[in-house]
């Protein structure tokens, strides 16, 4: 069975140095059902996660940011 997949932008509170992001996605990337976490050079606060709905909702990624401390918002689907 193919495995599902969507994708949410989600906007950082804050904009982040280039340790601290890598340091977030990789703590993104361990929840269960969240396959990938890309950002943009150009934007800095704004990063596209790809997860599987039937693992976890785009609102159970948005807290996964607030889990870690950081004030974000959902922008797109």
């Amino acid at each position: 069975m193919p495995q599902r997949t969507s994708d949410v932008m989600v906007h950082i509170g804050r904009p982040l140095g280039a340790g601290e992001r890598e340091r977030l996605e990789v703590a993104l990337s361990i929840n269960p059902g969240i396959r990938a976490v890309r950002g943009s050079p150009r934007a800095a606060q704004l990063l596209l996660i790809d997860f599987d709905p039937g693992v976890i909702s785009a609102l159970g990624v948005l807290r996964s940011f607030h889990a870690l401390g950081l004030e974000a918002r959902l922008v797109g689907m």
